[in-house]
């Protein structure tokens, strides 16, 4: 997991990597006027979720993870909680991993809370198992989606 600014987003990233790019178009998308929806950019190779989503409280958040990609969670229009444990200490999975979707719940608790601000992200890897969208109220934000 990396948690980062967007003003200044490199460090400790590769100067080639996917990521990098990834956090370029993303910080075209946060400056830009929110709209609803997907964009494929980078040849198609990373999607960038622009989501409207009503929060919940932490007990009603489940862990995810997937195994494909990396997400980059940027939060538009005010604070996101979000719950965090390494996945490969989760056993408790509610279905197992659907492969169609890239995706894992489980049913056991964060190890950690904690919140990124508009002008922040959060970066997931695979081995990061993370519950986002805790709050209170609306929330405009960016899912970026990265193939491992």
């Amino acid at each position: 997991m990396i948690i980062g600014t967007l003003k200044n987003p490199y460090n400790g990233l590769d100067r080639g990597s996917l990521v990098r790019f990834a956090l370029d178009e993303a910080r075209k998308a946060a400056s830009a006027p929110f709209v609803a929806g997907s964009t494929m950019v980078l040849n198609d190779a990373v999607k960038i979720n622009s989501q409207a989503v009503e929060m919940r409280p932490a007990e009603a958040a489940q862990l995810e993870a997937h195994r494909r990609f990396i997400d980059i969670h940027i939060p538009l229009s005010g604070p996101e909680r979000f719950g965090w444990a390494a996945s490969e200490a989760l056993n408790d999975s509610t279905e197992g991993y659907d492969c169609d979707n890239d995706i894992i719940f489980f049913n056991e608790t964060p190890q950690n809370y904690f919140d990124i601000y508009p002008g922040q992200f959060v970066i997931f890897f695979p081995e990061d198992a993370h519950a986002p969208i805790i709050g209170e109220g609306n929330l405009r934000k960016l899912c970026v989606k990265i193939p491992v």
